[in-house]
């Protein structure tokens, strides 16, 4: 029987209403992806936790945290229409140059931001945003693309990987090892980057359990959640040691290094699964690698330029093939963004 609120006649029955409200009103809806107030949440969020003076903000899920930066980053939303946002400079102009300036060498850059880990995970930070809540940022990458700099965006597919294992230490401000596999194999896909050495075919590396305790858990004790179990995910190829004449330089933060060294100023939990050991054993060579702790923008391209500087010979660039340049996206609004040069100098 199908009830209505009128009778045949059209007559309202307005005791019918009176009882179905308070059931409408109880019936749940399902929670709607919406960008604007997700932004406005953590924007809100590194708000507070700034007027407190903290760097870790506890999510809503039990064991995540997130770093304020990021979520000041993730609070900025469609950054690329908001030039007031870019503290430190504008990083498509930046990038550009930097494309250009290695170009006329000779050499394919390959630019890899590492997206913010609410952006993958907002249900993470507040019960009230599903996944696929935060602002996309396909249009930087278009915008970048239209200028011929090659770069991967990494939102889609960690979104879609997010489900089957975990791309994102709950307790650390790095991405996992499974995400560091992912990487190399969208970075290794790239036709720029096979029209510069072979690639080595595909192999999906077997997990191993590790236990750690993330470097954003370190700043809460005496009061740190319990140890975070993940899944590491060693390379094919075993690890070795970097190789300063490589072909291909990855440079970057501490997202270039982490899972990849022991010891070092990051806590790096394991050796042999980070970025740089996936990258070499598609690649089938060493890499050099050219890593800041922090300020993978402009800290990470001036070191590679002091590098160079440094270097007995004139000719640091040759046999050079391939820069791949990896650092978290929160650098986008967070870093400073000067064009500097890749050729030795000053800047």
């Amino acid at each position: 029987m199908r009830l209505s609120l009128s009778d045949p006649a059209g007559t309202r029955r307005p005791w019918l209403s009176a009882l179905l409200l308070p059931i409408l009103a109880l019936t749940p809806c399902p929670l709607q992806a919406d960008p604007t107030a997700f932004a406005q949440y953590a924007a809100a969020r590194a708000v507070e936790a700034t007027e407190k003076n903290h760097r870790v903000v506890a999510g809503e899920a039990p064991g995540w945290l997130f770093l304020s930066s990021e979520l000041k980053h993730t609070g900025t939303a469609d950054f690329w229409n908001h030039p007031e946002s870019m503290r430190g400079g504008d990083p498509i102009a930046a990038i550009i140059a930097y494309h250009e300036a290695l170009k006329a060498l000779g050499i394919t850059l390959v630019v890899v931001p590492v997206p913010a880990k609410a952006a993958i995970y907002p249900d993470k930070l507040s019960a009230s945003h599903p996944s696929g809540t935060a602002m996309a940022s396909t249009p930087f990458f278009e915008k970048l693309a239209a200028a011929g700099v090659t770069a991967v965006n990494l939102e889609p597919v960690f979104l879609r990987e997010r489900e089957n294992q975990k791309v994102y230490c709950e307790q650390d401000s790095h991405w996992s090892p499974w995400a560091c596999h992912l990487a190399a194999e969208q970075i290794c896909a790239l036709p720029a980057v096979q029209a510069c050495l072979p690639v080595q075919p595909p192999a999906t590396p077997q997990g191993e359990e590790i236990s750690i305790t993330g470097d954003l858990a370190n700043v809460l004790e005496p009061n740190s959640p319990p140890h975070e179990t993940i899944m590491a995910f060693p390379a094919a190829m075993p690890p070795v040691p970097p190789d300063d004449n490589s072909p291909v330089i990855l440079l970057g933060d501490s997202h270039t290094i982490v899972f990849s060294e022991a010891g070092g100023t990051i806590k790096n939990h394991t050796t042999g699964s980070g970025l740089r050991d996936h990258l070499q054993a598609r690649l089938g060579t060493p890499l050099a690698v050219i890593a800041t702790a922090a300020s993978g923008a402009d800290g990470a391209r001036g070191l590679l330029a002091r590098k160079a500087a440094s270097t007995p010979t004139p000719d640091f660039w040759n046999n050079r093939k391939l820069v791949v340049w990896c650092f978290s996206a929160r650098e986008f609004t967070q870093g400073r963004w000067r064009k500097i040069p890749a050729q030795p100098g000053r800047f």
